[in-house]
């Protein structure tokens, strides 16, 4: 998060705030993808993954930092994913029909 400091004496026009809808929440509570980009992070011990709305999963692969595929999930949940990993460094690897994004995550 960014702060922004600013007085009365400011040129009043030296910042834009721009807003752009990233998902949205839907009456079921599933986020909706339309950024149109694979999206992972982590919460505590749980992995989360959104993917676009009109990609389908293929396979989430979980590396350790030495490059040693740990585990690999083909099916859905892909939100809220249990991890019992020991706290460390890993890469996460999801594969889509149309994409492949890689991301680091911290288990504590």
């Amino acid at each position: 998060m960014q702060s922004i400091s600013a007085s009365t004496a400011d040129i009043t026009d030296r910042y834009a705030i721009l807003f752009s809808e990233k998902s949205v929440i839907t009456a079921i509570g599933k986020p909706e993808n339309k950024t149109g980009t694979i999206r992972i992070w982590n919460s505590g011990r749980k992995l989360n993954i959104e993917i676009p709305d009109n990609e389908e999963l293929v396979n989430i692969e979980i590396f350790n930092m030495n490059g040693i595929k740990i585990w690999t999930i083909t099916s859905p949940p892909i939100s809220g994913i249990a991890l019992n990993l020991n706290p460390a460094m890993y890469i996460v690897k999801v594969k889509t029909k149309g994409q492949v994004k890689t991301s680091k995550i911290v288990i504590v």
